[in-house]
This record gives C-alpha cells, sequence and structure tokens, in this order.
C-alpha cells in the first residue's frame, strides 16, 4: 500500500507519503553470514516532503510482528511479539534539528553471543533524543520481566528489572564515552548475582 500524497492528511503534517508494508514470511540475508527473518510483519511508514532541507522531515514509522530472529557470525536473537513506534519530528522553534521518540515492546525475548546467553519477557523501551548543538539529551526508561543472562560460571537472574536514565552530552571531552553523562535509577526484584571469583552469590 503506497500512497503520494498520504490522503490520511494526519494533523502532524506527514501529508506527503503513506506506505504499508505486509508480510507473512521475510528473509534476508547475506554472504557474511547475516541473517533476518520477519513473520507475519506489517510496517507503516507517513511522512512530510523530506525534499525540503530547511528542516528535517516529520515522520513516524511503526511495527507489529510475530516474530523477529537475527543472526550474525556467534551472536543471535529471536524476539516473540515486538511491536513499536519510531518517530522523528523537527524541535519547536529549530527546524534543522530533531526530536526523536522510540517506544519498543516485546513478549519473550532471547539473546546470545558467543559463550553468553540471556533471556527476558515482557522488555519494554522508551527512549527520547533531543537534538542540539551545545547539548543533546537523551532520556531513557526501560523494564522486563524474569531476567536471566549466563556467560561462562558467572550468571544473574531477576524477577523484574527497571531502569531510567536522564544523558547530556558535554561536547567539551574528547572521549565518545566520556562526552555522555548519565544520571538515572535502576531498581531490581529478587536478584541474585553469581560470580566465578566471588565465593558466595550476591
Amino acid at each position: 500500500d503506497f500512497a503520494l500524497p498520504n490522503p490520511a492528511g494526519t494533523p502532524k503534517g506527514r501529508t506527503f507519503m503513506r506506505a504499508k508494508v505486509q508480510t507473512k514470511n521475510l528473509s534476508v540475508g547475506s554472504p557474511k553470514s547475516v541473517a533476518v527473518l520477519a513473520k507475519n510483519g506489517l510496517v507503516s511508514l507517513e511522512t512530510s516532503d523530506f525534499r525540503d532541507l530547511l528542516r528535517v522531515p516529520n515522520l513516524a514509522c511503526t511495527f507489529q510482528l510475530d516474530s523477529l530472529s537475527a543472526r550474525m557470525d556467534t551472536m543471535q536473537t529471536t524476539i516473540q511479539k515486538p511491536s513499536g513506534q519510531l518517530e522523528m519530528k523537527p524541535r519547536k522553534g529549530k527546524p534543522a534539528e530533531p526530536e526523536v521518540n522510540v517506544i519498543f515492546d516485546s513478549g519473550h525475548l532471547l539473546a546470545s553471543a558467543g559463550t553468553a546467553n540471556g533471556r527476558m519477557n515482557n522488555a519494554k523501551l522508551k527512549a527520547s533524543y533531543l537534538s542540539d548543538k551545545v547539548e543533546p539529551k537523551m532520556k531513557i526508561e526501560y523494564s522486563g520481566d524474569h531476567l536471566r543472562m549466563v556467560m561462562d560460571a558467572d550468571s544473574a537472574r531477576f524477577d523484574r528489572i527497571d531502569l531510567t536514565a536522564d544523558l547530556l552530552n558535554d561536547q567539551s571531552k574528547k572521549d565518545i564515552f566520556q562526552q555522555w553523562q548519565a544520571t538515572g535509577l535502576v531498581k531490581v526484584d529478587k536478584g541474585v548475582v553469581v560470580l566465578s571469583s566471588l565465593s558466595y552469590p550476591l
């Protein structure tokens, strides 16, 4: 489904284009052992006129799938019932700088990389990014149930984890990892951490 212009005429100015893609099984691969498989997916996109170079395009992309799996070398992940939305729009008073908002939800999630593996239920992510030439900002809210992680003899498990973080970019720092200064809170429910270097679990 493709429309140019967008006949829905959304009030947020995404009137330039609308596209919807629905698929039962979508498989993408490459010779370098990269593979992605999406089942029963629906992806929708609306956007303003991206040919306007004086302002960031106003766009929204939503997706919903029964399952999504990906593999690259020794890393792989499988996600049940992933859904979410990516929204980008011009900042108020600064149309050339973007504001980006992301929402993601999923059911059961499995991931592994080498000898490490983990799983979680009901993963939820809400993130926003505010572009600024002086102080870019990010805000992250994350939660999940029944988190389990194992790497060799080390392991961790939590019945629930909640994380909130505010990140402010200090561009006076040269190291990219030192530029992002974070403040936040991590809350865990019934957590146990087992480390091979310690005699007793935490």
